[in-house]
């Protein structure tokens, strides 16, 4: 399996805690110059990396908890976020628009969780190329 740049950033970024929100993910691996590309690259990475089984999507909110998607449900959750993402140049980073609060994480908003598979490919891109390598 060949991973792209961005799909091997993502899995690295799942590591150590083995899911986050998937608009933090994003800030984690995005170049500082590359904003319009951005968000639809993530999310064919995200499509990508769901296609190898590295990883799966969940809804996460306090009210609710996490919720499990099935695979037509995760897809077409990615399909939406360039509808909620935003560059903001005061955050210096993205935003989902859906989290307004307080109070916060309120709304159910993605969190890319790490597979078996996807937690033992990241432990081996990081062992041979080192932790955020892209920011070297």
């Amino acid at each position: 399996m060949q991973l792209s740049e961005m799909e091997m950033r993502i899995l690295a970024n799942l590591e150590e805690a083995g899911e986050e929100y998937s608009c933090a993910v994003l800030n984690m691996i995005s170049d500082e110059q590359a904003q319009a590309a951005s968000v639809a690259d993530y999310q064919q990475a995200l499509r990508n990396l769901i296609a190898e089984g590295l990883i799966a999507i969940v809804l996460f909110s306090l009210p609710a908890g996490t919720q499990s998607l099935t695979l037509p449900e995760a897809l077409s959750e990615i399909e939406v976020l360039t509808e909620h993402y935003r560059f903001s140049p005061e955050l210096g980073g993205w935003e989902d628009v859906r989290e307004t609060g307080p109070p916060y994480f309120s709304a159910p908003l993605p969190r890319i969780v790490a597979t078996d598979a996807g937690y033992a490919k990241a432990i081996e891109l990081l062992e041979a190329r080192g932790y955020e390598w892209w920011r070297q």
